[in-house]
C-alpha cells in the first residue's frame, strides 16, 4: 500500500446501487418531458401575431385554431364575376365582399382564385394590320376570329387564331371593303366591296363566288334562317341572294341610303329608309319579298335592332325644331309601342339584354339603359362619346369603346367595372368569345383581345352589333 488513499476494490453492492440510481433519474426525466408535451397540446395559436405559438408549423390563419375567425375567411360571393372592382392602370384590386380595405398586389400572371382581378381587362394580344381602320370583328362557329381592314385601293381580310396569330389573309382584289365580315353557319365568310360586289369566301379565305350588284354595297349583308343573304346597293335595289350566289328576287326602294336589314326569328325582313329629307320609314317584308307593312316618323335612322317579343327598336336623330331624338319601339305588327326621347341624337342601334333591358349611346356622350317598357333605368357619361353598339355579356356586363380611346366595362346597374385606355380611338363594336375574351378594333389598324370573366356573350334577343358574334343580323331567339 502506498500513498495516503489506497486503491481498493469497490464492493459489488455499491455498483448495483449506482445503476439503480441512474435508471431512476432517466425515468424521472422521461416523465418530465412527457408532461411538458402534454402541456403544449393544450396551448392554442394566438391569431394575428405572426408567430407559431403552438409549435405545429402553422401560423395565424393557416392554423386550424384560427381558421374559423371572420378575419380569416376568404371572400366567397354568390356571383364570382361581381366579386371585385378593378381600377384601370393600377396594379391593385379591391374585393367588395365586405372586407374593407383588403388589397393585394396583382402579380400579372394570375394569382389564383383569390386574385381574379389579376386577369380582368388585361390585354392578351394585339394584331397590327398594315392599313387602317379595322371594322368590327366577327367570330366564326369554330371560334376562329375574322376581321378586316378598309383603305382603298388595297384592303385586307384576316383570319386569326384565338391567340392572335395569323391563320389566313387575303388582299381584296378590287379594294374598298365597306363594312364588317359576316360569317354563315357553314363557316362561309361574306364581305361587301367597293365597285358593287358581294363576295363569298371559304374559311381559308379562298374565293367561292362573287355577286355583282348594280350599285355599290355599303352595309354588310344579313343572313336569314335558310341562309339567304339580303343587302342594299346605292342604286336603290334590295336583293335576296341564295347561298350559291344567285339572285332570288329584287325590289326597289325610295332612297339609296338605308339601314342594313335585320331578320326576325320568323324570317321576316325589316329595314329603314329616309323619305325625302326629314322623314324615315320602317318596312317589313316577307321572305318572298312582299311588303307587309310600313311605319313612318320624323327623323333619320341611326340603327335598327330587335327585342325579345319581336318588336323593332329604331334609333332616331333629327335636326327639326320641336321634333324629338330618341328610341322608337315598333310592335311586330307595325304600330308604335313607345318612344323614349333623348336630349341629343341616338347614334347607335340598341342592344337588348336577357331581362329585356335596352342599352344605347347618344351624341351627348351618354350610355342609356331602359327597361323593356321604355322607362329610364339609369344613364352614365362616356367621356369623349361613343358611336358603337354596346356589347352585353352573360353576367350582365356592358362593354363599349369610346372615341377618346378608352374601352369601358360597366356592371348591369351602370357602375363602372373597369376601363382600359388605349393609344388610339376605338372605332369598332366588340365581339365576346365563349371564354369571355373581348375582341375590339381601333382606328389605327389594331385588333386587340382583352381578358374578362364575363361568361361569354349574353343569350338574349340582340346582345350586340348585328345581333350576334357572326354579324348575321338574324334574331336567333
Amino acid at each position: 500500500m502506498t500513498g495516503k488513499y489506497p486503491h481498493s476494490p469497490i464492493p459489488t453492492t455499491c455498483w448495483l446501487w449506482g445503476i439503480l440510481l441512474l435508471f431512476c433519474a432517466a425515468a424521472c426525466e422521461t416523465a418530465r418531458v412527457g408532461d411538458d408535451l402534454d402541456d403544449i397540446d393544450d396551448i392554442d395559436e394566438i391569431c394575428g401575431n405572426e408567430l407559431d405559438d403552438d409549435l405545429d408549423s402553422l401560423t395565424d390563419c393557416q392554423d386550424p385554431d384560427c381558421a374559423n375567425l371572420a378575419s380569416c375567411q376568404d371572400c366567397l360571393p354568390t356571383n364570382p364575376a361581381d366579386s371585385f372592382v378593378c381600377h384601370d392602370d393600377s396594379e391593385w384590386w379591391v374585393d367588395d365582399c365586405g372586407v374593407e380595405g383588403k388589397k393585394k398586389q396583382d402579380c400579372g400572371q394570375g394569382c389564383g382564385v383569390d386574385n381574379r382581378c389579376a386577369q380582368e381587362s388585361k390585354v392578351k394580344w394585339c394584331f397590327d394590320g398594315p392599313v387602317s381602320p379595322f371594322h368590327s370583328p366577327a367570330l366564326s362557329a369554330d371560334s376562329v376570329l375574322y376581321t378586316l381592314n378598309s383603305n382603298t385601293p388595297q384592303d385586307w381580310i384576316y383570319a386569326l387564331n384565338l391567340d392572335g396569330s395569323l391563320r389566313h389573309s387575303l388582299i381584296s382584289p378590287t379594294g374598298g371593303i365597306l363594312g364588317s365580315a359576316v360569317v354563315g353557319s357553314d363557316g362561309i365568310v361574306y364581305l361587301n366591296q367597293y365597285r358593287n360586289r358581294l363576295t363569298a369566301l371559304y374559311p381559308d379565305l379562298s374565293p367561292k363566288w362573287t355577286f355583282l350588284c348594280e350599285g355599290d354595297v355599303h352595309d354588310p349583308p344579313a343572313i336569314g334562317p335558310d341562309g339567304t343573304l339580303y343587302l342594299f346597293d346605292s342604286f336603290m335595289n334590295f336583293y335576296a341572294i341564295d347561298q350559291a350566289g344567285q339572285q332570288k328576287w329584287r325590289i326597289f326602294t325610295a332612297e339609296k341610303f338605308n339601314s342594313g336589314a335585320v331578320i326576325g326569328s320568323d324570317g321576316r325582313i325589316f329595314f329603314t329608309e329616309p323619305t325625302g329629307t326629314i322623314l324615315g320609314q320602317l318596312h317589313a317584308i316577307s321572305p318572298q319579298g312582299q311588303l307587309l307593312w310600313s311605319y313612318s316618323w320624323t327623323g333619320w335612322t341611326r340603327g335598327l335592332s330587335l327585342a325579345d317579343d319581336g318588336s323593332l327598336l329604331v334609333s332616331v336623330s333629327t335636326t327639326e325644331p320641336e321634333k324629338p331624338n330618341g328610341l322608337l319601339s315598333i310592335t311586330a305588327g307595325g304600330e308604335l309601342n313607345w318612344m323614349y326621347e333623348t336630349s341629343s341624337a341616338v347614334i347607335s342601334s340598341a342592344a337588348v339584354a336577357a331581362d329585356g333591358s335596352i342599352y344605347f349611346t347618344t351624341q351627348g356622350e351618354q350610355l342609356i339603359a331602359l327597361d323593356g317598357n321604355g322607362s329610364l333605368k339609369w344613364q352614365t357619361d362616356i367621356p369623349g362619346g361613343a358611336g358603337v353598339v354596346p356589347s352585353l355579356a352573360l353576367d350582365g356586363s356592358i362593354f363599349l369603346g369610346g372615341f377618346s380611346g378608352v374601352f369601358f366595362a360597366f356592371h348591369a346597374d351602370g357602375s363602372l367595372r373597369w376601363q382600359r385606355t388605349m393609344s388610339e380611338r376605338i372605332t369598332s363594336n366588340a365581339a365576346i368569345g365563349l371564354d369571355g375574351t373581348i375582341y375590339v378594333a381601333t382606328g389605327a389598324g389594331r385588333l386587340c383581345a382583352f381578358a374578362s370573366t364575363n361568361g361569354g356573350l349574353a343569350q338574349s334577343a340582340w346582345p350586340k352589333y348585328k345581333g350576334n358574334n357572326q354579324n348575321t343580323a338574324h334574331q336567333a331567339r
